[in-house]
């Protein structure tokens, strides 16, 4: 029954808040329009129907129904609640018909927060899917020194060559250099061959490096490749199977590693690069 399912999707719900809030951390789902007061001052564009990762659903727009889900957007509220209800029927549709109507959604330095569909969200999340159907307008910050904004403003050119908004980037020029690994120049159009191949790789990758705990080194998939790609070559990188990547990761975990705590770099680099020639 659904409402089988919302029960397991609250207990999800309660133990998540229950460990953010032993690490002392914020348990309410962010609010965009909190996060940035001067949102309706900002440059919107409106970017269409787009397919959006649901691990980069980062928030709401609005405070609104934040009391009703956990960060995670698992549901809170009572089962015998109107919530629930309307909850584990939307479950039911979907399970049968999948998902009919987009959520709408702000984009926001790559990440995501709804304005419309915050159970179609929450629901999705319970099957596991990997993405949604989203009427997305982008939200663009006033340019600024700060790191975070320079590289943001080299993602845009990126995903204007592309339409790839699942590949998270923290170094300047790393856009660039990934481009240039295609042979691309930056902002240069990527055919559609160079885009599906991409994408390809790009999620085998990306799964085996979530399912050896990469999330933990606080650094994103798009990072570890970069660092993958310097080592085995982009070439390379197309032709990977899954168990050849999982094997791979393994033998270079120590670089990423060094690239999740830069304190580390001069105490690792030095004895992995006299192993690496020896």
């Amino acid at each position: 029954m659904a409402i089988d399912h919302y029960l397991h999707a609250q207990k999800k719900a309660q133990k998540f808040t229950h460990a953010l809030q032993t690490k002392g951390e914020d348990t309410s789902l962010p609010v965009l329009s909190e996060i940035v007061p001067e949102l309706n001052r900002l440059t919107q564009v409106p970017l269409g129907l787009v397919q959006i990762p649901l691990n980069l659903i980062e928030g709401t727009a609005t405070r609104g129904r934040t009391t009703a889900f956990a960060r995670n957007f698992m549901p809170l509220l009572d089962s015998t609640s109107e919530f629930a209800y309307k909850w584990y029927t939307l479950y039911d549709d979907v399970i049968i018909h999948g998902l009919r109507d987009p959520i709408i959604a702000y984009e926001y330095y790559n990440r995501f927060y709804v304005v419309e569909g915050n159970k179609r969200v929450s629901v999705m999340k319970c099957l596991d899917a990997v993405s949604v159907e989203a009427i997305v307008t982008r939200i663009i910050p006033n340019r600024s020194d700060d790191k975070e904004n320079r590289v943001y403003f080299e993602y845009l050119p990126f995903y204007d060559a592309t339409g790839l908004n699942n590949v998270l980037l923290s170094e300047e020029g790393a856009y660039e250099k990934l481009a240039a690994y295609v042979g691309r120049k930056p902002g240069e159009k990527w055919t559609q061959e160079e885009i599906y191949d991409f994408r390809s790789m790009y999620s085998r990758f990306s799964v085996e490096f979530e399912e050896q705990g990469g999330e933990a080194l606080g650094i994103t998939a798009g990072d570890a490749l970069m660092v993958y790609l310097e080592i085995f070559g982009y070439e390379n990188a197309l032709k990977k199977l899954n168990s050849e990547f999982k094997e791979d990761i393994r033998r270079i975990w120590v670089e990423f590693q060094v690239k999740s705590n830069d304190e580390q770099v001069t105490l690792l680099m030095q004895p992995k690069e006299e192993s690496a020639r020896g």
